[in-house]
């Protein structure tokens, strides 16, 4: 008995796929995303690869034409970042470990949150690393002599110093 395709169903993330194996958007399985053919079909067009597909009311599963708006990537990614964020009322205030400034983080940023900035982040860590172009190689002969010499002229100074008194 052959296996028939389901004609939609909602995918992990709640989306609604419907099979539509012709459609220029759809799966190597043939699904395709049940919002955007509902926008194409209320346009009159293909959407272009800039275009996206908003839901109005944020629910994933209502795919009803007046419920969908098309827009550009850039216009889409504004909309949810102006406000729209469920956090954006509730953020902590962490004070800078390096500089002292007070900063805001929502709070599941406030544990990794340490530092105002990258740049006060790199100077907390100043001084506590020595990179070596050296690490894990061989490192050259006179290199090490350099260093030994310098080594030398330390203890020869203390010795010295210590005679002295």
């Amino acid at each position: 008995m052959a296996r028939t395709k389901k004609v939609e169903f909602t995918d992990r993330v709640g989306y609604v796929r419907i099979y539509q194996p012709n459609h220029h958007r759809a799966n190597k399985h043939g699904y395709v995303l049940e919002h955007i053919y509902v926008a194409e079909k209320k346009i009159n067009r293909e959407l272009s690869s800039q275009e996206i597909v908003h839901h109005i009311n944020k629910i994933k599963d209502d795919n009803s034409p007046g419920n969908l708006i098309v827009m550009l990537k850039g216009e889409h990614i504004s909309l949810h970042t102006k406000g729209l964020k469920p956090w954006n009322c509730d953020l902590r205030v962490i004070v800078c470990k390096q500089c002292g400034k007070e900063f805001k983080r929502p709070p599941s940023e406030e544990k990794q949150a340490k530092y105002c900035s990258n740049q006060c982040r790199f100077e907390s860590q100043r001084g506590k690393f020595f990179l070596s172009p050296w690490k894990g190689k061989r490192q050259p002969k006179w290199l090490v002599t350099q260093r030994t010499e310098a080594i030398k002229e330390t203890w020869r100074r203390k010795r010295e110093q210590a005679l002295q008194n």
